[in-house]
Parts: C-alpha cells; structure tokens; sequence
C-alpha cells in the first residue's frame, strides 16, 4: 500500500469523525485497517496484537475528537494534515530513499512515525514492542535474496 492510499484511508477516517485534521494516529489506523499490507505483516510477525491496536487507536482517535470538537458534518472540504503528521511524511520518504524506492510504502510510514518519537501512534507502538530497529530487521528477511549453496563437488 502506498502512501496516496494511506492517506486517502486517513483522511476518510478523519472525515468519518468529523476532523479537519488529519493525525499520524490517522495514518496508523489506516495502514492496520488494510491488512494485507507490508506494515501490518511486519507488526504481526514482530508479535503485535494488531486488532488490539486498532481498537486503542479508535480510542486513541475517540478522545481527539473530543478534545478538537466536531467541524461541520457536511463539510466536503479536505481533511489538512497536522504538521506532526507532515513531519512523519518526511521521515518516512527519507526511508524511502534510504531504500531506493520510487514510492513510500506503508513499511516505510510506520518507520516515519517510529522515527518521529513522540505522540500517541508512536506510543501505542512501543507499548507494543515495536522499535525502527526491528521493522528493519523484520522487512529485511522479506525482502532478502535466497542464498544459493556453495556446493562443492567431490
């Protein structure tokens, strides 16, 4: 899943609860929403709970629409990223790079807001033992090239 899609689940979730903004808490609620991405095969093999963490980021999400009160119900206009969550982008492009990768993945987002340090997605997931370090380390055995024997004959 790419980041394009990412944030247009972030965003529809923002707008489900009526958020102007869109929050890295979003943004994590939507990349364990899509189970079948990269992010959320790393967490489960890293032993993250990740219907346990989606149940808290709604929490999580329940008690920010609270405290920002609701916008307009029928306002059609765009949700605007926060800008911890712009910062998170950044970081997680950089992975990107890093990688070589023409487009920033959800791997690469969940690295951004690991990078980040600080907020409630990326508490949520330290909680949950999850550290930059190991998402590396776990997408590096993806994506490693089967080593083939040295075979020597005799």
């Amino acid at each position: 899943m790419n980041l394009r899609r990412i944030l247009d689940l972030a965003e529809a979730k923002a707008k489900e609860l009526n958020s102007k903004h869109i929050h890295v808490s979003h943004i994590l609620f939507a990349i364990v929403a899509f189970e079948s991405c990269h992010a959320v095969r790393l967490l489960k093999e890293l032993g993250c709970d990740t219907e346990a963490l989606q149940k808290k980021l709604g929490e999580v999400l329940s008690r920010m629409q609270e405290s920002e009160g609701s916008s307009n119900a029928s306002d059609t206009s765009e949700a605007k990223c926060t800008f911890r969550t712009c910062h998170v982008i950044g970081l997680a492009t950089d992975e990107a790079v890093r990688e070589r990768k023409g487009f920033v993945y959800s791997h690469h987002m969940l690295l951004g807001i690991l990078a980040g340090g600080q907020g409630a997605a990326f508490d949520l997931l330290t909680e949950s033992g999850i550290s930059g370090a190991l998402v590396r380390d776990k997408y590096a055995e993806f994506t490693a090239e089967p080593v083939e024997n040295d075979l020597v004959p005799g």
